[in-house]
């Protein structure tokens, strides 16, 4: 997955697309770095406290920040290719992309081509005064679908209300958010093009605003998942519980925590307590996050699950060229290799 556009997920155009933090908390360099310091970089978790939260359509951080990137980034373009695997043939371009951000770091711009660079997705964002979003205006070129979403915020930033108009009609939306008096959203409910309620979603916080509950629910009763977290007292994540009803526990998970709040263990079990499977990072000497592994509860490693990066950064900290590598019938094998192009303001 190409971790400075991620869009292969593409949203189903109803706009709420959330992303599960509690399972993907990477995180992000907290400052700016030259070569001499690279090494050195301070690491910081944007997303403490929170167990799932809003992303934007195209399921990629709005801002440089958030994706890892350091110093005045003004674009990233970048060209991700298929490896052979057995080394007799040349890499085959798979897609590539172009991505621009303002000075503030917050993206404005964000294009994907396929394989033979004709246009796959362009969405580009609008912000107000206070770098809150204000418009997405996306298109889908394969399916022939526009779609502009919208935000009203109130006088503290708190965000309103978001209305997607969609070119196929079905598509369209509208949500209503509810915020407490510490500018907290503490629900959000999402109507259909007809102006149904379909869905509610609801927060809920500890005194230090750390989201403890997320629930999902269809229309305003029937409870389609609900998740509960814990947070040490720097507000990384130590635990939780999953379910699938407002009382059917589906899993339960525990996290540990390095010495700068990055995730690197996550075990999760079965309601009965057993060990699912357990979940391991480790970092590159730059902080980067490059080896991923999954083992089964016997200890030994699901192959299909685990997978790392070989990555070359330039002289600001930020990756150049990236080597996804996976497992195959026992050996490690270069799955995809990615260049970019990084532009600075």
């Amino acid at each position: 997955m190409n971790k400075y556009t991620n869009l292969s997920f593409i949203l189903l155009i109803s706009s709420l697309c959330i992303g599960c933090t509690s399972c993907s908390n990477n995180a992000s360099h907290a400052n700016k770095t030259t070569a001499d310091t690279l090494a050195k970089t301070i690491w910081e978790n944007p997303r403490k406290g929170k167990i799932w939260e809003k992303e934007n359509v195209v399921h990629i951080p709005l801002t440089a920040y958030e994706n890892h990137l350091l110093g005045p980034v003004k674009s990233v373009t970048y060209r991700e290719y298929e490896l052979p695997g057995n080394g007799d043939s040349a890499k085959v371009l798979v897609d590539s992309g172009y991505n621009e951000y303002k000075q503030s770091g917050h993206l404005i711009v964000q294009n994907e081509y396929d394989a033979n660079k004709m246009p796959k997705i362009i969405c580009s964002y609008k912000y107000d005064g206070k770098n809150n979003p204000t418009e997405w205006d996306l298109r889908l070129f394969d399916d022939n679908v526009n779609s502009k979403t919208t935000f009203t915020y109130d006088d503290k930033g708190n965000r309103l209300e978001e209305v997607t108009i969609d070119s196929n009609k079905e598509n369209s939306s509208k949500t209503i958010y509810k915020n407490d008096n510490r500018g907290n959203e503490i629900e959000a409910d999402i109507y259909n093009n007809l102006s149904n309620l379909k869905q509610t979603i609801t927060y809920k916080y500890d005194k230090r605003g750390f989201q403890v509950e997320y629930v999902e629910k269809s229309g305003p009763r029937i409870v389609n998942l609900k998740l509960q977290c814990s947070y040490d007292d720097k507000g990384n994540k130590t635990g939780g519980t999953d379910y699938s009803s407002d009382t059917t526990i589906a899993d339960k998970w525990t996290e540990k925590n390095d010495s700068m709040g990055r995730r690197i263990e996550t075990d999760y079990f079965l309601p009965d307590d057993s060990l699912l499977e357990k979940r391991t990072i480790k970092y590159d000497e730059t902080g980067y996050p490059v080896e991923y592994n999954t083992y089964k509860p016997d200890g030994s490693l699901y192959e299909d699950k685990s997978y790392s990066y070989k990555n070359e950064y330039d002289k600001a900290g930020n990756i150049i060229r990236q080597t996804e590598i996976r497992w195959n019938g026992g050996k490690r094998v270069p799955i995809t290799y990615t260049e970019y192009e990084i532009v600075y303001y």
